[in-house]
């Protein structure tokens, strides 16, 4: 219980709806949430994503273009992760498959399926 009651309630839900979006960069091509990204080691403005939508995005942080999309996924994205070098990108999805890709150009290097993630 606020000690401010219902008033006290109000204001805050107020202030929260007139907050300050302050974001940098926002991954609009996802349709649902997103569930990871991770930047790349040695470009600054490349950042990959995985989300619910069942896709993976590589971006250009600064303009929000969109520079390459991985679609061929069983279900959602949750992990990304560029190698130390930068020169591969692993992706996983909630169905178990690992993929991983050659950057730049994004041929598919290696993959494997391990099953459904609990």
């Amino acid at each position: 219980e606020l000690p401010g009651g219902v008033d006290q309630l109000e204001s805050i839900i107020e202030n929260m709806n007139q907050a300050e979006d302050n974001s940098t960069c926002v991954f609009k091509e996802h349709q649902k949430s997103v569930f990871t990204c991770q930047f790349h080691p040695e470009i600054e403005n490349l950042v990959a994503s995985g989300g619910e939508d069942d896709i993976a995005y590589v971006w250009d942080m600064k303009t929000g273009q969109v520079l390459h999309k991985l679609d061929d996924w069983k279900d959602s994205v949750v992990s990304v992760a560029w190698s130390r070098d930068g020169q591969h990108l692993a992706a996983c999805d909630m169905a178990g498959n690992i993929k991983v890709f050659k950057y730049p150009g994004f041929a598919m290097e290696w993959s494997f399926e391990v099953g459904d993630i609990n």
